[in-house]
């Protein structure tokens, strides 16, 4: 359900948030770039937002035009919260996209209702949208996954080619986004497609 909704990100003029917990290693960050990515191949303006780089900025200035991408994607919000100055400008921000009918996508390392925030009419913001849990990505989730990242590059990944990919490599997920990285960079120099016998070469496997 997840990744079938973060997939299917489309440009409309009604609002949506979704919101995605999970522990460290379940994959968040790179499930939420490759939305970015996806919603782009989509049509529709992205950015990402790594909370945990940017809570020692100031929260005004930096979101000051950001609601004007269709979607907005804040990477580990929980490191903004229990913090007045954040917490203030995420409820003006979240009612900005709110009112332009825009996405937010966040993710957080627990439940909302367990994390700390001060300014309860945020909580009950985050509260208010799609909340999945995303619990450590299973064989067959980290495949879906892996090819939906190579799709958000425009690259076509056969079945075939991630069970490849999943069979030689670390099951680690951040490995696999490097072997895609890998790839990814290789395909274009050499104007191939993804087969295994191409990954075969590549990864010398």
């Amino acid at each position: 359900a997840i990744l079938a909704a973060l997939a299917e990100l489309q440009c409309t003029d009604d609002f949506q948030s979704i919101g995605i917990w999970g522990a460290s290693g379940s994959g968040r960050s790179h499930l939420l770039q490759a939305a970015v990515q996806k919603a782009e191949t989509n049509g529709c303006s992205a950015i990402f937002l790594p909370g945990s780089e940017l809570v020692a900025m100031d929260p005004a200035g930096l979101l000051q035009g950001l609601a004007e991408f269709d979607v907005v994607v804040i990477d580990d919000i929980d490191h903004l919260l229990n913090n007045a100055s954040w917490e203030l400008a995420l409820f003006e921000f979240y009612n900005r996209l709110h009112d332009n009918g825009n996405i937010l996508v966040f993710s957080c390392a627990a439940p909302v209702a367990e994390l700390t925030i001060q300014l309860a009419d945020l909580a009950s913001r985050l509260a208010w949208g799609t909340l999945y849990h995303l619990p450590k990505l299973n064989d067959q989730q980290k495949l879906a996954a892996l090819q939906l990242r190579a799709h958000s590059r425009g690259m076509l990944m056969s079945d075939e080619v991630a069970k490849f990919i999943m069979s030689r490599s670390s099951r680690d997920f951040a490995q696999l986004i490097d072997v895609l990285d890998q790839l990814d960079k290789a395909s274009i120099k050499a104007q191939r497609k993804l087969s295994v016998p191409f990954v075969k070469t590549i990864c010398h496997w």
